[in-house]
């Protein structure tokens, strides 16, 4: 189990960073930063094969032409909150809603396809 890891991981950073924050605020928000983005890549890689097998799941049923989407998306979400996490933490609350935007506007250009599909399969119900 990974999470006990993590778990200890970040309870062990926190008592680093509140060391740190009481003799150098500066450096605890920047080593603060740096093991939040270490941990997001070590859940990332460890996520790489669940997605892997959900694509072999999904390949060659009438999903699998939405499944990449739906999996792409699911991506840019949990960027996009990620960096927003990020950018909130480092006292940018501006920036932060920022890439928000940016994040449901990709969501929306990613969704096109899907939006086409339907209100063509609405067109041919109602003709």
């Amino acid at each position: 189990m990974n999470i006990i890891r993590y778990c200890g991981l970040a309870l062990l950073s926190l008592s680093v960073i509140m060391i740190l924050s009481e003799l150098r605020p500066k450096l605890a928000k920047l080593v603060a930063t740096a093991i939040g983005v270490c941990m997001i890549t070590a859940a990332g890689t460890s996520i790489y094969p669940a997605f892997k097998l959900i694509s072999e799941y999904i390949s060659g049923t009438p999903l699998s032409a939405y499944a990449s989407t739906l999996l792409k998306a699911l991506g840019v979400a949990l960027a996009v909150e990620i960096t927003a996490d990020i950018c909130r933490d480092a006292g940018e609350g501006s920036l932060a809603s920022r890439i928000e935007i940016v994040g449901k506007v990709e969501l929306l250009i990613l969704a096109l396809p899907l939006i086409s599909e339907l209100i063509k399969i609405a067109r041919g119900m109602f003709s």
